[in-house]
């Protein structure tokens, strides 16, 4: 185990209840560990901001992991430079989104809203030159879309 930034390690970076229920191997290669780094670097940030009233639901998945749980096959996750954060302690989904839009990011993503604007989770991501693209998933049938916010 590996500290990676001041509030995350390569433990917390892996750390997946499907792998672990379908005996995945999630191990971050070493060649994703600078993504995980970077992109850690908005954890810290939000992690402060909300006086660590949040916890990281999604980080790094291997491909097999990503299959598994039916993620998009371009998946940042899939090279660590993603994660998706929610509140706990009273902290809404929607105040995270909203801080995460004045941070340095490549794509922020209000997953799957309910009808007052809070999202199920808060995906993130980061790399070396961000796009800055806000987006919604919804579900439509069984596929997820993703709409410009």
């Amino acid at each position: 185990m590996q500290q990676i930034s001041k509030y995350l390690t390569t433990s917390d970076v892996e750390r997946s209840t499907t792998a672990i229920r379908k005996g995945i191997n999630n191990t971050l290669p070493v060649e994703f560990l600078n993504n995980a780094k970077y992109v850690a670097e908005l954890y810290d940030l939000i992690y402060t901001k909300f006086n660590g009233n949040v916890r990281i639901n999604s980080f790094y998945r291997c491909v097999k992991l990503n299959k598994a749980i039916g993620g998009s096959g371009t998946s940042q996750h899939c090279t660590a430079s993603a994660f998706d954060v929610e509140g706990i302690n009273g902290v809404s989904n929607k105040e995270i989104f909203e801080f995460c839009r004045t941070l340095d990011f490549d794509q922020l993503i209000n997953e799957f809203q309910d009808k007052n604007g809070e999202p199920a989770w808060v995906h993130i991501s980061r790399r070396e030159k961000n796009r800055k693209q806000v987006l919604k998933a919804i579900k439509k049938g069984k596929e997820t879309i993703y709409l410009p916010l």
